[in-house]
């Protein structure tokens, strides 16, 4: 007599834990993937940004980064964090996330590209190239320093100190990535006219 009255209920509670351990019928992949709702949310911050709202922008790319995408997704993010940050000149955030980008990956010219246009939207370009030679002078080995230190002499149009910094880009690191284009910046910056 108890075990008919105890199946039944076994059989509930069976199918009670089976319930609990299924996700709900509206959640789709991104339940199981957190690379998914990294995505999703990455997705969302460029539709803000799109529509010109880069503070909603910034929270959709800070909740991607806090689910910890790849290396290459994370570093997108900061990209495009940064020009959000720099759209509301919050200028320091902006400065911080693209030099995040570039620490992540730093063979990426889009991201210093990005650094120097925060620099200019700040009118900051003069003080980061000072606080970039004072850098080099304690590090004159670094080329990723020789080579934003080239841009930022070139966003404040000092030709010949662009062209010493690509320079020393190509005699630090002649097979590197950013050699070569520092070397196409110098056949365009030495072309007469």
């Amino acid at each position: 007599m108890i075990r008919d009255w105890l199946q039944p209920v076994l059989f509930i509670l069976a199918l009670m834990g089976l319930m609990a351990c299924t996700p709900p019928a509206h959640a789709g992949l991104e339940y199981y993937r957190v690379d998914d709702n990294a995505v999703l949310h990455y997705q969302k911050a460029q539709r803000w940004q799109a529509n010109g709202q880069p503070r909603y922008a910034i929270g959709e790319y800070q909740s991607a980064i806090r689910l910890k995408p790849s290396a290459e997704m994370t570093a997108v993010v900061y990209n495009n964090m940064a020009y959000c940050f720099a759209l509301i000149q919050y200028w320091d955030q902006a400065i911080a996330s693209a030099q995040e980008a570039i620490s992540l990956q730093p063979n990426n010219l889009q991201f210093y590209k990005m650094l120097v246009k925060v620099y200019h939207m700040a009118d900051r370009s003069a003080l980061a190239a000072n606080d970039m030679v004072d850098q080099l002078t304690a590090n004159a080995s670094d080329d990723e320093g020789w080579f934003l230190l080239g841009m930022l002499y070139e966003d404040l149009a000092y030709k010949d100190y662009a062209v010493e910094a690509y320079q020393n880009v190509v005699l630090l690191a002649p097979n590197s990535y950013l050699s070569q284009v520092a070397r196409k910046r110098l056949e365009t910056l030495n072309r007469p006219g």
